[in-house]
């Protein structure tokens, strides 16, 4: 070949990327002028719908919603949508949660608490590593989405091509009109995205400038500004246009490079990329919300691009009216002439007049719709890219019936018809009735979690990371409610979002009744918290059904006896009902008649004033005491002195003996409190508890949490509080087994009024249950309504039938709860998610070893093996070391099968394998 041959092929091999990018000018305001003199707007929208939301009704308003912004877009204009799939970076991911971790630990480390301080950053160690592990495994995704609103105008606006340079020259009036009708039509769009419940937030200029960066760069962070790149399109001289695109396209562009040699794929040289782009050749057979959720769940990354062109509508209605009356005539001439008519042609006839019909609808329409998938790889792996590519067609296509072409020889135009720019250069259009094309915009997710708080799992399907954030500002209450059948998983989810959370300063307390206690009640199995509870730095433990108590809690405690509010005197007078009362109520209940209530709330203000004036500590020997000094005081009173009024007060204060002083169960009532209120974590373990005494506790438990935490919000009100973090000011309970506290109805009235105030509290409150049937009464009724977020893991129907029209769940979702949430333990749970705000989906829960070592709690599996390493590791954190070790559990199972470091490895590793499955 001829060296001036060569000289002439290379150079139409090699080329700019500015003949590729159609960039002519860029915005302060994020106007994009295109080289075709198309104006160009960028939506993004970080939340999108959600179909898995609600039942058929539900997506039945969505796909009407849909088809209403189609109806939007102005004739012989076009729509963008753009999805992409990105692998989850776990640093980038948990940065946030960094921040938060070490700025509550470096708080306590400043009050002089290192070792809590120490064992936070040790949870957030925990959290990490499950992240780590998790999400290459499940190749975990982040998903972004974009709106592009191009607006083509009429006419008059572009002067000439600079040189064939790409750059536009403008005539200022006609740029002005175009570009106001440019931003009117994007208000539009973006105020019916709002409409429809999906978030849309304008790009400016530097924001679009670094998106289309991105494109260029995947996988690459941003080191670049552009905050000086945009201009306003105002100059009519045209070097000032050619200088400006240029200046923008070198800093899109910049170490970038694209190889369009291969007609298979193109590959981003600097970045190690390759790229695969094919696009829908035939509509699918059937469409419905679901059809392109399918191609969302290619393996990352992967970018999908929708445009849609409007017609002109007027000229389609008249087109499809003359249409139907042709194949309807030529059916009758066939019908006439005795031919046989085809169900082919009896099915088009059928499809044109529906759509005939429809069109004579004002906002219905035809669409012409190209979809674009764009598969990405390593360079390396271009066989597994096919793969995936032929995959991917073959599986689509087996569900919808559509068909895909794999993109090959239009690997340049294919490229530009999904950057963000609106630009279908393929234009590999199919075309869609309005009823059809609310099914082509890819504006859903299966996402299902909070922007903030902590990681939860991964969605199914979807593989995006959420979370759950308790002080959501929009939940109406901080209710949250966790249940599932007995090994579910709903205990390792609880104590695992907890050390999430302590991880970030949160403190608070759990109301358990797992443990159990040994015949000769000085030692207790460890119940679903112990393991956690013995990590944290000052927590403590009330086992309050042992023979052996700890630690104990006075209800009578108050911060200043001369000053006790009336929801003090209430709260007592509910308590004493339970204790004394007498059973006559509905179900039992426990009740006072008018007269003895009235003595107690005399006998209980005496109480305080004692205090208050000798300095006593109040309690229910106090109590005691007073009644019968008002029986004193009658039988002394000659003139209004009543016998049988004496005789009521010395009455009430013997039946008060058993929970005074010496009395067998004065540890409730008159035993000082030992627990220190700024505590970290307090366990009440209600396990060996009596019924009777079940209620009464719980009331004394809610009550003093409540004092608590009052006096800790109204310190960080003041600017009193020390601590640091998201948790600062707040607290949390959970209440594990809450159907038992719902049988006393007392006890029942007081949780449902603490739900209903922990949005004013700042406190969540976490309800953990395994019988929902157990809620079927006003109280557990209305503790499941002012629950906000619902964490359901696999429950039987009998138990949900129960719960179905409280918790509002369709059909749909009993039919996932009850068949399709799998756990397997010591590898996942998985969970369906009701957030009130931000919908329903189903959840798979990992867990690294350290944390499944803090959350676990199976008698049978991770109990045994616990307390081995607790007793070779000597503490908590000691006996976890040696737990996230494999080495250790292979030794532990040599030597409890007797083998020796030379002994049979198999056997070891089987019995590891039964003892420990992780």
């Amino acid at each position: 070949m001829e060296p001036e041959l060569a000289e002439r092929i290379e150079r139409r091999r090699v080329g700019s990327l500015a003949e590729v990018i159609p960039v002519a000018a860029v915005e302060p305001d994020g106007l994009i002028v295109r080289t075709d003199g198309t104006y160009v707007r960028l939506l993004r929208c970080p939340q999108v719908l959600q179909p898995f939301r609600g039942g058929v009704e539900h997506r039945d308003r969505l796909r009407a919603r849909l088809a209403q912004l189609a109806a939007r877009i102005p004739d012989r204009q076009s729509l963008q949508v753009v999805v992409e799939a990105s692998l989850l970076d776990p640093e980038l991911a948990l940065a946030r949660d960094w921040e938060e971790i070490e700025a509550a630990a470096a708080s306590r480390a400043d009050v002089g608490d290192g070792a809590t301080a120490e064992a936070m950053m040790r949870f957030g160690y925990g959290l990490e590593q499950t992240v780590r592990q998790s999400a290459p495994e499940l190749g975990a995704v982040e998903l972004g989405w974009w709106v592009v609103v191009p607006w083509r105008p009429a006419g008059g606006v572009v002067r000439s091509r600079l040189r064939n340079k790409g750059a536009r020259r403008l005539r200022n009036e006609p740029h002005e009109r175009a570009a106001y009708d440019s931003e009117r039509v994007t208000e539009t769009i973006a105020s019916e995205l709002a409409g429809i419940g999906c978030e849309a937030r304008r790009l400016d200029g530097p924001e679009a400038i670094a998106l289309l960066w991105h494109w260029l760069h995947p996988g690459r962070p941003q080191a670049a500004s552009f905050e000086e790149l945009p201009r306003v399109v105002a100059d009519d001289d045209p070097e000032a246009a050619l200088s400006h695109r240029q200046r923008v396209l070198e800093a899109i562009t910049a170490d970038a490079g694209l190889d369009l040699a291969r007609p298979d794929y193109l590959e981003y040289v600097a970045d190690g990329q390759i790229e695969s782009i094919g696009h829908l050749t035939t509509p699918p057979d059937a469409s419905s919300l679901w059809w392109l959720l399918y191609l969302m769940e290619a393996p990352p990354p992967w970018r999908l691009s929708v445009h849609l062109h409007a017609v002109d509508r007027a000229r389609t209605r008249r087109s499809y009216r003359l249409r139907r009356r042709r194949m309807w005539a030529d059916i009758r001439r066939r019908e006439r002439d005795g031919k046989l008519i085809t169900p082919e042609q009896e099915e088009q006839d059928r499809e044109a007049g529906e759509i005939d019909a429809e069109l004579r609808l004002s906002a219905s329409s035809v669409y012409d719709v190209s979809v674009y998938m764009a598969l990405r790889e390593c360079v390396g792996r271009e066989e597994w890219l096919a793969d995936s590519r032929r995959l991917l067609a073959r599986e689509f296509e087996g569900l919808t019936d559509a068909r895909t072409y794999q993109g090959r020889f239009t690997g340049r135009e294919a490229w530009v018809s999904t950057l963000p720019l609106g630009d279908d250069r393929v234009m590999a259009t199919r075309r869609y009735a309005t009823r059809n094309v609310c099914d082509c915009i890819p504006l859903l997710s299966t996402h299902c979690g909070a922007e903030r708080g902590v990681p939860l799992g991964y969605a199914v399907p979807g593989q995006t990371l959420e979370r759950v954030d308790f002080f959501d500002p929009r939940y109406r209450t901080h209710v949250a409610l966790i249940t599932g059948g007995s090994g579910s998983g709903k205990t390792v989810c609880t104590n695992a979002v907890l050390a999430r959370n302590i991880a970030r300063g949160a403190r608070g307390w759990v109301i358990d009744r797992s443990s159990s206690e040994d015949e000769g009640g000085t030692t207790r199995a460890a119940g679903h918290y112990e393991a956690l509870v013995e990590l944290v730095p000052g927590a403590r433990m009330i086992h309050f059904g042992g023979e052996v108590r700890d630690a104990v809690l006075c209800p009578w405690d108050v911060r200043e006896p001369a000053a006790v509010g009336g929801a003090k005197i209430k709260f007592l007078l509910a308590l004493h009902t339970l204790l004394v009362g007498d059973p006559g109520g509905e179900g039992d209940e426990r009740v006072l008649d008018g007269r003895t209530r009235a003595l107690l709330e005399r006998g209980i203000e005496a109480v305080y004033a004692r205090a208050a004036r000798t300095g006593e500590r109040p309690r229910e020997t106090l109590l005691r005491e007073e009644l019968l000094a008002l029986a004193r005081a009658e039988d002394a009173d000659e003139s209004d002195g009543d016998p049988a009024l004496a005789s009521a007060f010395r009455n009430l204060a013997a039946e008060l003996h058993p929970y005074c002083e010496g009395g067998a169960h004065d540890w409730l009532c008159d035993a000082q409190t030992t627990i220190d209120e700024e505590a970290p974590l307090v366990l009440c373990d209600l396990a060996g508890l009596h019924d009777d005494l079940a209620g009464p506790v719980m009331l004394t438990i809610v009550d003093h949490i409540g004092r608590v935490v009052e006096r800790r919000r109204a310190r960080h009100r003041r600017g009193e509080e020390p601590l640091a973090g998201p948790w600062a000011g707040r607290a949390f309970v959970v209440i594990d087994e809450a159907w038992a506290q719902m049988r006393s109805r007392a006890a029942g009235r007081w949780l449902n009024e603490w739900a209903r105030r922990t949005r004013h509290m700042s406190c969540a409150m976490l309800v953990v249950t395994q019988h929902l049937a157990d809620f079927a009464n006003e109280q557990g009724a209305a503790l499941l309504r002012n629950s906000v977020l619902r964490i359901i893991f696999h429950t039987s129907a009998e138990e949900l039938a129960y719960a179905r029209e409280a918790l509002g769940l369709d059909a749909q979702d009993l039919e996932t709860i009850t068949r399709e949430l799998e756990t397997r333990k010591g590898e996942f749970s998985t969970a369906f998610v009701d957030s009130e705000v931000h919908g329903r989906g189903t959840v798979r829960i990992y867990l690294g070893d350290m944390e499944y070592w803090v959350a676990s709690s199976d008698p049978y599996r991770d109990q045994p093996i616990r307390e081995l390493a607790r007793r070779e590791g000597g503490d908590a954190w000691a006996a976890l070391r040696l737990l996230v070790e494999p080495e250790w559990h292979l030794r532990r199972a040599r030597e409890l099968l007797g083998g020796s470091e030379n002994g049979d490895r198999d056997g070891g590793a089987e019995a590891l394998g039964d003892a420990h499955e992780r």
